[in-house]
């Protein structure tokens, strides 16, 4: 958890510091593209002249000679007599004919999902209620260059989030309110019970074991670190507590015996007198 919340405060000030203004710029760059964009399609629409001619295609072959001869076969029976009365058997008679196909009711056209960059798509474009698709398809072809600095900012926010998520999902799973009331009731006690808020995370003092304290925040908001750090040491407390557990007033201090530097002996000449 700990370290999640420092990567959820690196994201933070990443995006409020360099990110959001990088892509504000990008942004509006985009949106004059796309207003171009489509104002040559609206162009193009009112005069169709200005489209590009269209390659016209071979025309078909004729057909062979052999294939429209008439048969001249002998043999071949005719396949219908004048005057012959005609068979009313159904059995000898041949498939019936379909129906003819009922008038279908119009079906609207389904609804189609706004595309990723219709925000960024002129205000006429977006309130109106249905868009032109060359106006859509004009907004698509625009593309804006991106320098190598926010390429690598991007990257690394991607990558940051995904192992915040991680490592915040393995956490919750091990430290919550639930697991605090049953293994940790003090610390549990002196969250729930609190009036701090979270703004507060100077507040408490880290070596106190009756103050108040705040279950971390979302760490969406870039804050909460101060918390998670007090919220550890009240449980570290109250674990080692029945173990004699004094916290920094229990450190051994460091051996004290070590050979101080020996001041630099003087030169023998420098405080000779010179000879007269």
């Amino acid at each position: 958890m700990i370290e999640s919340f420092i990567d959820a405060r690196k994201m933070f000030y990443t995006i409020r510091q360099e990110l959001d203004r990088g892509m504000d710029r990008i942004s509006e760059q985009a949106k004059a593209k796309i207003e171009a964009a489509i104002q040559d399609a609206e162009l193009t629409a009112a005069n169709p002249s200005l489209l590009p001619p269209k390659s016209h295609p071979s025309p078909p072959m004729l057909p062979s000679p052999a294939s429209i001869a008439p048969t001249n076969s002998a043999n071949s029976s005719p396949t219908s007599r004048d005057g012959a009365t005609p068979n009313t058997d159904p059995r000898l008679q041949g498939p019936s004919q379909n129906p003819p196909p009922q008038p279908s009711r119009q079906q609207p056209p389904p609804r189609s999902n706004p595309p990723p960059f219709f925000p960024l798509l002129p205000r006429r474009i977006r309130e109106s209620p249905a868009p032109p698709p060359s106006y859509i398809e004009a907004a698509a072809k625009v593309c804006e260059p991106v320098d190598v600095t926010m390429i690598a900012n991007l990257k690394d926010l991607t990558a940051t989030y995904r192992s915040t998520a991680s490592l915040m999902s393995e956490s919750q799973k091990m430290l919550n309110l639930a697991t605090l009331a049953r293994h940790f009731p003090t610390t549990f006690s002196r969250m729930v019970y609190s009036t701090l808020i979270p703004t507060e995370e100077h507040e408490p003092d880290l070596e106190d074991e009756e103050g108040e304290l705040f279950w971390p925040g979302q760490l969406v908001t870039g804050e909460g670190l101060g918390w998670v750090c007090l919220m550890a040491k009240a449980m570290i407390l109250e674990f080692g507590k029945p173990y004699g557990y004094k916290g920094l007033q229990g450190a051994v201090p460091k051996p004290n015996d070590a050979p101080k530097p020996s001041q630099r002996p003087s030169h023998p000449s420098s405080s000779a007198t010179a000879p007269r």
